[in-house]
């Protein structure tokens, strides 16, 4: 008798691309394993797994929206703590309707506080146990809050190597009360199927949440067009075909976005890659 096929809800956080790209190697090997893939996100990060996996159920959630600022970053961010508490309550409610319908035998949530069931082995993926801030009264506050979240979860997967290999630092220090397992570097990437000749292009690859992702942008269309070799900046929107050029000229080339195999083998040509790295980047 064949066993039943098995059901995952993986759910990913729309800050950036980054949570988005790092899930991608573990919902391949789902698939592999005959498992049955449901996603569930909001914004630029679902979009990006729906063309990477255009067979599997889609679920839309509230957009957590975060806003970066130019300058003053922590009151910024404090001033938006309040709604992203109300974004992971309405997550929470969004992700019990889910499970009602799917009825997932685990959930991977990367990042999402509250993506997770009581009838359904609930798993958060982060590199962060731990949140580096400055000194501040409120931090220690602000630590409690973090780990009594992730403590709803069953497990915490870490994106990273145990100690002393790791990537991570300070973020996975204390995680002697936290069933935890660390499940190495998560690529996109995989093994390249082909060499790839090294060219003398400039490759800009860009994510990141608003607005710091555009000031980027403009800034290195304005260095890039000068440059004396030819360049290419993919803008990580994710908007109409992969591949599509939104601008062209003798010296730049802008491109929405890529697929990963299609951003793999540009990576692999370029003399010099350009990017402002989150932890996923690197």
């Amino acid at each position: 008798m064949l066993s039943q096929k098995k059901i995952a809800l993986c759910a990913v956080l729309d800050w950036g691309l980054g949570h988005a790209t790092r899930s991608i190697p573990i919902i391949r090997k789902l698939i592999d394993r005959n498992t049955e893939v449901h996603i569930a996100g909001a914004g630029q990060a679902l979009k990006l797994l729906s063309y990477e996996f255009p067979q599997a159920p889609i679920h839309e959630l509230p957009p957590y929206d975060i806003q970066y600022a130019r300058k003053l970053l922590l009151p910024k961010m404090a001033l938006q703590l309040p709604k992203i508490l109300n974004t992971i309550h309405k997550e929470y409610l969004f992700t019990q309707k889910i499970v009602r319908k799917v009825k997932p035998d685990f959930i991977l949530s990367d990042s999402r506080y509250g993506v997770r069931s009581d009838l359904s082995f609930s798993v958060m993926i982060s590199h962060q146990w731990y949140i580096p801030l400055v000194s501040h009264p409120a931090s220690t506050l602000v630590q409690q809050g973090h780990r009594a979240l992730i403590r709803k979860f069953d497990q915490l997967w870490i994106p990273d190597f145990p100690k002393p290999y790791d990537l991570t630092g300070i973020m996975t220090q204390d995680l002697e009360d936290i069933d935890h397992r660390f499940v190495g570097v998560l690529s996109r990437f995989g093994t390249p199927k082909e060499s790839s000749a090294l060219t003398k292009n400039t490759l800009a690859v860009l994510s990141g949440p608003e607005p710091l992702r555009t000031d980027l942008e403009n800034i290195l269309i304005d260095l890039l067009s000068k440059n004396p070799h030819p360049a290419i900046i993919i803008r990580g929107i994710i908007s109409g075909d992969p591949e599509t050029i939104v601008q062209q000229s003798d010296q730049l080339t802008v491109i929405n976005y890529l697929t990963s195999s299609r951003l793999s083998h540009y990576i692999r040509r370029a003399d010099l890659l350009i990017t402002r790295s989150g932890y996923s980047s690197i």
